[in-house]
Order: structure tokens, then sequence, then C-alpha cells
């Protein structure tokens, strides 16, 4: 069971997750800023030991830096464009799962069995969606949330989205053609 997190874990998570740099950039984008900070550096002292100024005519470089500035605004609004698109189509999908999940609980079988595995698989295919998208085939919360049994046909399935869904369709049309759920139930 998940237990709200209280303020002192929300801090802690906060600085952790600030200065992570797993999935980040920072590697490639660090290694670049030494070397022009080296190269930089190396120019302020030729020019300070020699005391000739080094002079660059300035308006091509700000002819750049202005078309510069308009591509980064707008890679900036494409990429925040497709954030709100997927957080869109994330909620949809939690909505859908949701509300899959009341209606079989409040139209299906009494079976607890039954009700626990539509749960289960319901809420597994949040996290096969993520780890699909992502192209991850190890996903620990697959195995606690099903079982190593019964996930691991589904991380070897070719598109796991999709073996989550015919598994969940499997166990309503079990249900249904046992009598179990009513036709406007399956219809829903």
């Amino acid at each position: 069971m998940h237990r709200p997190m209280s303020p002192a874990d929300s801090r802690s998570a906060f600085w952790t997750d600030l200065v992570r740099s797993q999935g980040t950039a920072d590697a490639v984008v660090f290694g670049r800023v030494l070397i022009f900070g080296s190269l930089a550096t190396l120019i302020c002292i030729v020019e300070i030991l020699t005391e000739n100024t080094i002079a660059i005519d300035v308006t091509p470089y700000e002819i750049l830096g202005a078309a510069l500035s308009l591509i980064l605004v707008l890679r900036t609004n494409a990429g925040y464009d497709r954030w709100w698109e997927a957080r869109k189509l994330w909620g949809g999908i939690t909505n859908q799962c949701r509300d899959l999940v009341l209606t079989a609980l409040r139209y299906g079988p009494a079976d607890e069995g039954w009700r626990d595995g539509l749960v289960r698989w319901t809420a597994a295919f949040g996290h096969a969606c993520r780890c699909s998208l992502r192209g991850q085939r190890d996903c620990p919360e697959l195995a606690s949330l099903l079982g190593a049994e019964r996930a691991a046909p589904l991380v070897a399935a070719r598109h796991m989205p999709t073996y989550v869904s015919s598994m969940i369709a499997q166990s309503l049309a079990e249900a249904f053609g046992q009598g179990r759920i009513s036709g406007f139930a399956f219809q829903q």
C-alpha cells in the first residue's frame, strides 16, 4: 500500500531529483561547456600575456545570436507542446483504466479472484505502456503486480500494451460467456 509522502520526504525527494543526472544530457553539455570554457580561458591568457587586443567584428555574432534565440524559442515551444500532449494522453489512459475498473467492479461478477485479476491487469496496462514507450523490457512493477509467472509472457510479448489489453478482454469475454456479466456490462 502506498503511504502519503510526508513534508520531510517531499523535501528530500525534491533535492534528490534536483541533483540527479541519470537520464539527462548533463554529461554531454558539461563536456562541451568545459571545452569552450577552456578555449575562452586560453584566449584570455594569450591576450593578457601578449598585451594585444584580439578583436573580431561583432555583427555576424549578433545576427547569429538573434537567429539562435528564435530557434531556441521555437524548439522550447515544440518541446512543451509535446510534453503537454503526452500529459493529456497519459491522463486519458489513467481515466480510462479507472473507468474500466469501476464499471467492472460494479457490474462484474462477485468472484474476488476475477476482480483482483482484472484490477491487476488494468493497473499493469499503464506500466506496460510506459515500459513499451521507453523501450524497456525489464519492468519490476509488472512482476510485483501480476506475479513472475503471469509477467513473463507479458514481458516477452512483441507489444506489451496489446498483450495486457488482450488479457483484460479475455477476462471480460470469459465472464460474459459464463453468464456472470450482463450484456449491458459487457458493452460498457
